[in-house]
């Protein structure tokens, strides 16, 4: 025999059988307690409930949780809770989600006395009702992305925070915040302009503030141990970094950077400045430490001896910068191992500025005007070659160490000849193969004299010719391009 009643089913035992209005959170309970469909959550092992997350269940009412006295941790995004009022005698529970939850109102939230983590990203509350959570001083971890923020004022007296999320706001400062023991702030998509009133973070290590309108990077003097800076998608113009003893990575590309500086850097180890307006890499002095520069499309960059400031640089991403006419900066740098230049027009002469590289591993330079591949001497330890959309007819000189490779497209333009007249080619796959499938656009033939090839065209006009070859390792094509030639009558 068995009375219902809201909250508990009560029996004449020592154990009771918890009553659940919302099934989708009995069964998030079982599925937690590793219980069968079939058992019952009661009063007794709900008590090895510890933490509890169901993401998008549909759950609307948390009774029966106020028998869960050992509950530390909830998280309950993407639901419809609308109280708290189950959990505010939870003692033990210190850890909250309610993110997008967009029913439930501030004043449930203030029920909750213990809490140190919090999270209501997603729910929308005015400013007063935020400035309400300033009485949680003891939180360690707060989450508000995506509430529409105008303000963190709320935050000055919390100086335990640790770890802080409020992207996707309406931020254009935050200077309130007052916690020497932040490790982590996450700020992206807000729109703020300069953190250069912020104090008290020396604690900081980690900096996500993409996506806002800096203008520039003055203030990161005063956050003295931060390692790791993503500034990406600002207003930057002049970036001058100096003398920050742990910055290990920055990240600053589509900033509309003109000018950078790097200098007295020892704990830089990456950068990347990828889609800004930069016209010269050449400011930057002792960085011992750095082995990754990133500076794809900088279109008008012609200038790159800074690299010579990076002993120890391993991968260098050149990659859509056409303005760069002198590579020879790259020839210092004697540990590279990735050399990353499509899309720069490099030349034959270009590439020999590079000098001997004894650890280059891959070399990318599709997009170039490279006519053959005898530079593959300077790199005795290559693997990997992107060879694509040049003006080389001939790979034969790919060794067996070539483990991987692609020089498709190549667009070669002989000079104009008479009609009749042979024109000497070199048309050879790897380890000096034929190419044989050649696709004739207009008729001609290609004769060979021992080892020499010889191209003859049957018209006068402008001809052409395609070609392909696959190499016997591959399953696609590895090798093709087209020949046009001038023939005057």
């Amino acid at each position: 025999m068995s009375v219902h009643t809201k909250g508990v089913l009560h029996t004449f035992a020592a154990e009771s059988m918890i009553y659940f209005e919302d099934k989708n959170l009995e069964s998030a309970i079982k599925t937690t307690l590793n219980l069968a469909e079939s058992e019952g959550v009661s009063t007794l092992n709900i008590l090895n409930l510890t933490h509890l997350r169901a993401l998008d269940k549909d759950i609307s009412d948390l009774s029966g949780l106020e028998y869960a006295e050992n509950l530390q941790l909830v998280t309950f995004t993407g639901n419809d809770i609308t109280s708290l009022e189950p959990l505010k005698n939870l003692n033990h529970l210190y850890s909250v989600g309610f993110a997008y939850n967009s029913n439930l109102k501030m004043e449930e939230i203030l029920k909750l006395e213990h809490i140190t983590e919090l999270d209501l990203s997603g729910n929308e509350y005015s400013d007063e009702e935020f400035d309400q959570l300033e009485k949680y001083s003891e939180l360690t971890v707060l989450w508000l992305n995506s509430c529409q923020l105008n303000s963190i004022s709320f935050m000055s007296g919390m100086n335990k925070l640790v770890q802080l999320q409020i992207q996707n706001n309406n931020l254009t400062n935050i200077d309130a915040l007052n916690s020497s023991r932040l490790i982590g702030i996450w700020a992206t998509n807000n729109r703020i302009v300069s953190l250069k009133n912020v104090a008290n973070l020396s604690g900081l290590k980690r900096l996500w503030i993409d996506n806002n309108q800096l203008i520039s990077l003055d203030w990161l003097d005063k956050l003295e141990n931060v390692s790791h800076v993503y500034a990406s998608n600002n207003k930057i113009e002049k970036a001058v970094i100096s003398g920050h003893q742990y910055i290990y990575l920055l990240q600053l590309d589509e900033s509309n950077i003109t000018e950078i500086e790097l200098t007295n850097l020892p704990s830089l180890m990456q950068i990347s400045l990828n889609y800004n307006r930069l016209a010269s890499f050449s400011q930057a002095a002792n960085l011992p430490a750095l082995q990754s520069v990133s500076l794809i499309e900088n279109t008008e960059l012609t200038n790159i001896e800074g690299i010579s400031a990076a002993p120890k640089l391993v991968r260098l991403v050149l990659q859509g910068c056409p303005g760069i006419t002198d590579f020879s900066p790259v020839s210092s740098p004697e540990q590279l191992v990735q050399l990353f230049c499509n899309n720069t027009g490099i030349t034959d002469e270009q590439i020999r500025d590079i000098g001997f590289k004894s650890k280059l591993i891959l070399l990318a330079v599709a997009g170039g005007k490279l006519s053959n591949i005898d530079f593959i001497s300077q790199f005795p330890a290559i693997k990997q070659l992107a060879l694509m959309d040049n003006r080389i007819s001939d790979i034969s000189q790919l060794g067996d160490n070539i483990s991987r490779y692609s020089a498709t497209d190549q667009k070669i333009t002989l000079d104009d000849v008479a009609i009749g007249e042979k024109t000497e080619i070199s048309l050879k796959g790897r380890y000096s193969q034929r190419v044989e499938n050649i696709e004739w656009l207009t008729e001609g033939s290609i004769s060979t004299d021992g080892d020499k090839q010889f191209l003859t065209w049957a018209e006068s006009g402008d001809n052409k010719l395609n070609f392909s070859w696959q190499d016997n390792n591959s399953t696609e094509i590895s090798f093709s391009g087209t020949f046009s030639q001038t023939v005057n009558k």
